[in-house]
């Protein structure tokens, strides 16, 4: 009898252990997940952390200015999202944010120069057409430029407010020379031999104030790849 009763009580442990690992959320495939990549596009000196309920996200390194994480699975549902300063551990921004579950996004620190700001971004990572890369762009500049955008010499995009992001647009595969700017787009970034790859998936960061200079206050043009 008390065999039997050690058999029972061994096979009921090793099923809460295992019930207990599924439960676990980087552990359990089963749990509904979204795919997000954090940006530092704020105007500031500092690099940043990002927590989620103020806890730092496994897989997303401290972020310098314009850098960004790869894709990381997050948990679906709303959660405060917060970019922090890894020099003070002060808060820099966080909003509530509602993950909807097999998409992807793109979550950006914003401001610094006049205001604080987050933007988030669904990306469309449907790859594009054979020989055909993926490009858009996004405006976050302070300064309230409503952004032109120009592939060789040829407008794509204009009327881009600040926060403002375009849909992706496919575009040949090839060697492009890339540029955003105000009505005049003389005056903005020119970005020449930007290789936009077949299959490829790219954002372009419009940044910076008319009177910064040097880096992160000039204007700049930054591409980041998601894929």
């Amino acid at each position: 009898m008390k065999q039997q009763i050690l058999f029972v009580f061994s096979i009921a442990t090793l099923l809460f252990t295992a019930c207990s690992k599924n439960d676990d959320d980087g552990n359990n495939p089963s749990t509904p997940q979204a795919k997000v990549k954090f940006v530092h596009a704020a105007i500031i000196g500092d690099s940043l952390q990002v927590r989620s309920n103020n806890t730092a996200i496994a897989g997303v390194p401290k972020l310098g200015f314009m850098n960004s994480s790869g894709y990381v699975n997050v948990n679906t549902g709303s959660a405060t999202y917060g970019f922090y300063s890894t020099a003070t551990g002060t808060l820099y921004e966080d909003t509530t944010i509602n993950f909807a579950a097999n998409n992807n996004y793109t979550v950006y620190a914003t401001g610094g120069f006049s205001g604080t700001g987050i933007v988030v971004t669904t990306d469309d990572l449907t790859a594009p057409a054979s020989g055909k890369a993926k490009i858009r762009f996004i405006n976050l500049s302070p300064d309230n430029i409503n952004l032109r955008t120009e592939l060789n010499g040829s407008a794509t995009d204009s009327n881009i407010s600040y926060k403002g992001v375009t849909a992706f647009r496919e575009v040949n595969a090839g060697t492009y020379t890339v540029a955003a700017g105000g009505s005049t787009i003389a005056s903005g970034v020119s970005l020449s031999g930007q290789n936009l790859q077949s299959g490829k998936i790219y954002t372009y960061i419009y940044n910076g104030v008319s009177t910064g200079t040097g880096t992160p206050n000039a204007y700049s043009l930054i591409q980041i790849q998601h894929n």
